[in-house]
Formats: C-alpha cells, sequence, structure tokens
C-alpha cells in the first residue's frame, strides 16, 4: 500500500513539473514574439532619412510619350544629358500621373517607376520604355527625379524610394502631355543620315532605308521645315526594308531634344528587321541609323504676288526688257 502512495506522488509532482515547464516556454515565445512585433513595428515607423535629397544633381531630362499604333500601349523615351563632373553609374525616375491638375500624391494615381541601370555618359543619352495605359484622354505626367548613383559609390536620393517620397521632396524635373491636341511651331533643320546593317541573320542582302518628317520622305542633305510640339524637339520615323518576295520590315522614331538656331546634333538608333518567311522566319536583323540634324533660322514659305505692282526695267543695249514679279510670305 505504501508502495503505491508513492507511486501516486511521483507522478503528481511529474505533472506539475511538466506544467511548469510548457507555461514558461510559452511565456518565452510569447515574448520573443513581443519582442519581435516591437522590432518591426520600429522598422515601419522609423522616419525615412531624406538628407540624401539635398541638392540636385546637374542632369537634364526631358520625357516624351506617345501612342503605339492600334494598342493601349504608349512609348516613353527619356532624353538625358549629364552636366556634373562626376559619371553616372545608374538612375531612376518616377512617372506620376495627374490627371485634370490632381495632386499627385494622391494614392490613386499610376506611378511608374523609370530605371537606368548603366548610364550612357555621352553628351545626350535617349532611353526608352513601353508602358501600359489603357486610357486616351489627355493626361498630364510629372517627372520626378528619384536616385542617381555615380561612379565613385556616392549616391543622390533613395534607392528603393516610394513615389510620394520622392514627390514630396519635390525635384520635379519634366512634365509632359500624353495623348494631348498639341499646338505645333515650324522649325527648319538641315538633316543628314545615314544607315547600315550591323548584324543579319539570313533575313537578306536587299536593303532600302528611309527616313519620314510628317510622313513625307526626307532624302539626305536636305532642308526639311519640321512641326515641332509643345516646345519639344524634332522627330522623324526611320524604317528599314529588305526586299524580297515578301518584304520584310522594321520601323522606329527618333526624337531629338528641344535645339537652339545653329546647334547641331548627331543621334543613333537601331532598328529591328524580322524574317517573315521561310525557312528563316523570325530570323533579325539590326540596322544602325546615323542621324545628324543642324536647325537653322526659320524658312518661310512663299508665293506670287498677283495684287502689288510689278517691277519693270528698261531695256539697254546688252540686254532686253526685264519684269520682276512680286511675291509675298505665305
Amino acid at each position: 500500500m505504501k508502495d503505491i502512495l508513492c507511486y501516486i506522488i511521483c507522478l503528481l509532482c511529474l505533472c506539475v513539473l511538466v506544467s511548469c515547464g510548457s507555461t514558461n516556454d510559452t511565456t518565452d515565445n510569447n515574448d520573443n514574439k513581443d519582442n519581435n512585433d516591437s522590432s518591426t513595428l520600429l522598422e515601419e515607423d522609423k522616419p525615412v532619412d531624406l538628407s540624401n535629397f539635398e541638392g540636385i544633381p546637374d542632369v537634364q531630362i526631358q520625357v516624351d510619350l506617345e501612342r503605339e499604333t492600334k494598342s493601349s500601349l504608349f512609348e516613353c523615351v527619356a532624353i538625358i544629358k549629364n552636366n556634373s563632373e562626376k559619371s553616372i553609374k545608374q538612375l531612376q525616375l518616377y512617372l506620376v500621373k495627374c490627371r485634370n491638375g490632381n495632386d499627385p500624391l494622391e494614392s490613386n494615381l499610376y506611378a511608374e517607376r523609370l530605371l537606368i541601370k548603366d548610364f550612357n555618359n555621352e553628351e545626350r543619352s535617349t532611353y526608352r520604355w513601353i508602358l501600359g495605359n489603357a486610357s486616351g484622354e489627355e493626361i498630364e505626367f510629372k517627372v520626378y527625379l528619384a536616385y542617381v548613383e555615380y561612379e565613385d559609390g556616392t549616391t543622390w536620393g533613395l534607392e528603393k524610394a516610394d513615389h510620394k517620397t520622392v514627390v514630396t521632396r519635390n525635384v520635379l524635373v519634366d512634365v509632359c502631355v500624353y495623348d494631348a491636341s498639341t499646338i505645333t511651331t515650324k522649325q527648319t533643320f538641315e538633316v543628314i543620315y545615314s544607315a547600315r546593317v550591323i548584324a543579319n541573320s539570313h533575313v537578306g542582302d536587299n536593303w532600302w532605308y528611309g527616313l519620314e518628317n510628317n510622313g513625307a520622305l526626307v532624302n539626305p542633305y536636305t532642308t526639311v521645315v519640321v512641326d515641332v510640339a509643345n516646345n519639344r524637339g524634332a522627330r522623324f520615323k526611320i524604317y528599314a526594308i529588305e526586299n524580297d518576295a515578301d518584304d520584310d520590315y522594321g520601323s522606329g522614331v527618333i526624337r531629338f531634344p528641344q535645339m537652339d538656331i545653329g546647334e547641331t546634333i548627331t543621334l543613333t538608333q537601331q532598328v529591328v528587321v524580322y524574317e517573315n518567311g521561310g525557312r528563316y522566319s523570325g530570323n533579325k536583323a539590326y540596322v544602325l541609323f546615323t542621324v545628324t540634324i543642324t536647325r537653322v533660322g526659320e524658312m518661310e514659305e512663299y508665293e506670287w504676288d498677283d495684287i502689288n505692282p510689278r517691277i519693270q526695267l528698261e531695256p539697254i543695249g546688252t540686254r532686253g526688257y526685264i519684269e520682276l514679279y512680286l511675291v509675298k510670305s505665305i
């Protein structure tokens, strides 16, 4: 009987010990959880360090938008020039939609981060993105500079900043309008261009190249009058055709920044041409266009003036009678 009583007492003691250990483990786990939650909360509530936004990098940025034909996509083009003494390694922009003048800080507004990982530190560099937007209405976009990393390791801005932080710092570098009815002005340019195949995977060897403005073919070494929208630069359509039984075609748009009279700029751009038939269908060729334009004084158009009197020169011994017709500006 005594042995049975001792056995029962031992079992009771063992149960008490197990219960206490379980309680301590639960308490420790809860303490750890509370500590983790506190750490997470402190991390979320930690204010963003905006000191790296002081000053603005000496970078000129012009952004343009154009709808892709028969598509809900549009092409975003940024022309960037680094004026600082330090070379840039990468750069980030935010494209923020501001419909009807709305505050760009509103959370429901569209914001697109544009990242350039390998920045080209030439005089001017052109970068392109294809973005989606099903709306066909006029929309204003504001472009903000978010982050710059230099080749020497120094940085400006925040690499992972959200668009609201960047907008708050008001680092506005450009404003552009998408799908708008824009006002155009006529500017005159001397145009020189050339094209050559730089890679060809069985697409063909019978090539023809062209450059257009407003649907009109532009010949090399000619002077053309270009419609320029909203104080933007001139733009030209470039295309390459490989002539065969079923022509292979590729095209693109080359855009220039706003230019002063007498300024000359050279840009290069690749056009991809796909083989569209035969055993090599789907193969690609790359054509490199080099386009140089110089903005010259405005070229006026004239017509004959039938209202004002003509000028007449009397005949003399060495020549006959001459009559001069007047012209007027259109």
